[in-house]
């Protein structure tokens, strides 16, 4: 802050020099070190961890800039303490005492910063089900200490950021509360059955169901943003983990009449702009945090034949093999999750019945990093 003399000194100058050479003030700022952080992979997905600071090049405005520090910082799990006595027998009717809480670390010990974000406005039924019973498995087996994790919805308040924590118990209780929200751009199955071919009515039904999957994707990535926002200043490497059912970027925009709702072809799809611009917002915003997008597909493994649910004319069947199926659904449905994901450096995890293993992956992935300066 500039004080009364400072600014008084600068008015006599300002009066004392000539008309027309008054000068504004000059602010230069210089930058002597600038980290970036980056994880290396083999084609297995394991990391590898014994490269060196020439085995990396580092531009800028495409220059070559000249490293000065390099290292590979390992998060490993720290050893774990000796296991406790065994509790003495409880006397008949007796009611057990609760576990002891666990204490909450240091910000210099805190290893990874994890949110599970759990988007409840695009998982099914189905789905939730699923999210809710492996996060137990997750919470309870794969969860080390140093760790620092919240379990949000993408429905939830402001009050989403006061859930960071250690404990397991506060973590399980999270994941009791977790509910489907019927309003959201999934129903009740994973893969909803497809129906007969247009008629009445139908482009119409279509054009609310595009508007609501538009409208809770975009509360989706407002509500990660808000997450990523609130993490800049956490500490340890951070991470956010998307639990989905998917996030679309393409709807089918062509004339209904002529192309059945169940099968349309793959020319037809486009891109909605405000979904596009909210994800590169949200990707850009996640880089300058230093938060790394992970994404889960918690539909995991689904068929993509027709089955007794669905209710197919001949029209559809036999268009079945040119036009649109369940699998270029699925795989829109994945497409944003996957450019999300891609964009901040992480992954998406697919076609796996459990999601617990889907993220012990995640975690393997954040076992350490390469910090260059």
């Amino acid at each position: 802050m500039i004080g009364f003399r400072g600014l008084l000194a600068a008015g006599v100058a300002a009066l004392a020099a000539p008309a027309g050479q008054v000068e504004s003030p000059v602010i230069r700022v210089t930058v002597n070190l600038v980290q970036v952080d980056a994880v290396v992979t083999d084609s297995k997905g394991r990391q590898v961890t014994d490269l060196k600071a020439e085995d990396f090049e580092i531009t800028e405005d495409g220059r070559p800039q000249k490293i000065t520090n390099f290292s590979y910082i390992r998060l490993a799990p720290p050893s774990q303490p000796a296991a406790a006595p065994a509790p003495s027998p409880l006397a008949r009717g007796a009611v057990p005492p609760p576990p002891p809480a666990e204490a909450t670390p240091k910000r210099e010990e805190v290893r990874r910063t994890i949110v599970l974000v759990v988007d409840d406005l695009g998982l099914s039924f189905e789905s939730m089900g699923e999210v809710r019973h492996d996060l137990k498995r997750f919470v309870e087996q794969q969860l080390q200490p140093g760790d620092l994790v919240a379990i949000v919805r993408t429905s939830g308040g402001m009050g989403a950021l006061d859930q960071f924590t250690t404990d397991r118990r506060l973590l399980l209780a999270a994941v009791d509360r977790l509910r489907w929200y019927p309003g959201g751009r999934s129903g009740l199955s994973a893969m909803e059955p497809a129906g007969s071919s247009p008629g009445a009515g139908q482009d119409a039904r279509a054009q609310e169901a595009q508007w609501r999957h538009v409208t809770y994707s975009l509360g989706t990535l407002g509500a990660v943003s808000y997450l990523v926002n609130g993490m800049r200043e956490m500490p340890g490497r951070k991470s956010l983990i998307l639990i989905s059912d998917g996030l679309r970027l393409r709807y089918g925009l062509g004339p209904a009449e002529t192309v059945p709702r169940s099968y349309r072809a793959p020319s037809i799809w486009e891109r909605d702009e405000r979904v596009m611009e909210g994800l590169r917002r949200l990707a850009d915003q996640a880089n300058r945090a230093a938060v790394v997008l992970y994404s889960v597909d918690a539909r995991g493994i689904q068929t993509l034949m027709p089955t007794a649910a669905d209710q197919l004319s001949m029209a559809d069947i036999r268009n079945a093999g040119r036009g649109d199926s369940r699998l270029t659904g699925m795989l829109l449905d994945q497409e944003g999750l996957q450019v999300l994901s891609h964009e901040t450096g992480g992954f998406l995890v697919h076609d796996s019945n459990r999601i617990d293993f889907g993220l012990g992956q995640i975690l393997q992935d954040l076992e350490g990093y390469y910090l260059i300066g």
